[in-house]
Formats: structure tokens, sequence, C-alpha cells
């Protein structure tokens, strides 16, 4: 069950209800051949010592103990950093009710923030090159007073504020 299904009010309907986009995963993944290419390369980049022998390599072979200690260590370093793209996606929610906007952040530190329909002035969808390409933005709402939510890596962020700005239009006409 999602944050806003657990906290919505009784006679509140959820009109648009999304998770962080799985762009977030991609830094960690991307990592990783970085990180192999390394380790493949620091043994011919070190080589004996000697500088006539630069990439002779009798004290470094590439599945030695040291470097399979090292590749363990890049193994440990990939996992955890999936692991952390993998919470910050799921611990990422954005949702547009017929009442209010709520974005919700973190598992065990969690911020959640909520802005009135109300009180929304205007809804900002923002996209970099990659954000068109691959269907990711940043969505600012504006409310009244100092009141601002900045949405990060929010999947098609057009549709949320079209859903945001008929909710306002909605309100409007009430």
């Amino acid at each position: 069950m999602s944050y806003i299904q657990k906290e919505k009010l009784p006679d509140e309907t959820i009109r648009l209800d999304t998770y962080g986009h799985w762009i977030s995963f991609v830094q960690p993944v991307a990592i990783i051949p970085i990180m192999l290419a390394g380790w493949v390369m620091t043994p011919r980049l070190l080589g004996s010592g000697d500088p006539s022998d630069f990439g002779y390599i009798p004290s470094y072979p590439l599945f030695g103990a040291t470097s399979l200690k090292a590749l363990g260590i890049i193994m440990l370093l990939s996992i955890g950093l999936g692991l952390y793209a993998w919470l910050r996606y799921m611990a990422s929610e954005y949702s547009v009710t017929d009442f209010r906007t709520v974005d919700k952040q973190g598992l065990i530190f969690r911020h959640s923030g909520e802005i009135p329909i109300a009180q929304i002035e205007s809804v900002h969808a923002n996209q970099s090159i990659p954000g068109r390409i691959f269907g990711y933005g940043t969505v600012t709402i504006v409310g009244t007073g100092d009141t601002k939510q900045n949405l990060k890596l929010v999947p098609n962020p057009n549709a949320f504020r079209a859903a945001a700005m008929q909710e306002m239009a909605r309100f409007n006409r009430k």
C-alpha cells in the first residue's frame, strides 16, 4: 500500500500516484564497467616497477589473491550502490489528489510535503535533454507565501503537471 493510500482523507480521491523514475538506476549500473575496467587496467598501469618494463606484470597477476580481493570490493560497492538506488526509487512517491499534492521521500528518515490545491499558484515541469528522451524531469509546485515543492526524477512530469492543473481548475470552479 502506498503512502498516500495510507494517509489520504476519508473523502479524498487520488488522481495521480507515481514513484521515482528508473533512471535512478543508471549511475550504479554505469559504474560497474568503469570499476571493472580499472580492475583490468591496474596491473598494466603498475607494471613491475621498472619504467623500462611498462606493462610487465610478474607480481600482480590479473587473477591473483590481491586482484580478487579488489574485484570483491568492486562487486560489494556495486551491490551497495544498486541497493541504495533501489531504496531511493522505492522511497520516492509523488501524488495528486483532489485536495492536495503530496511528495514523500525516504524509508527510515522520511520527508513528506504537501500543498493544498487551494494554495497552489503555479506548477512547472522542467526536463533536460536526457529527461525528454527518457521521460523524466523535475516538477516545481509554487504555493502561496514561500511554499515550494521540488519533485525530482518524476516520470512523465508533464502528466503530473497536467493532473495538478486540472485539479486547480476543478477547485476554482467550485
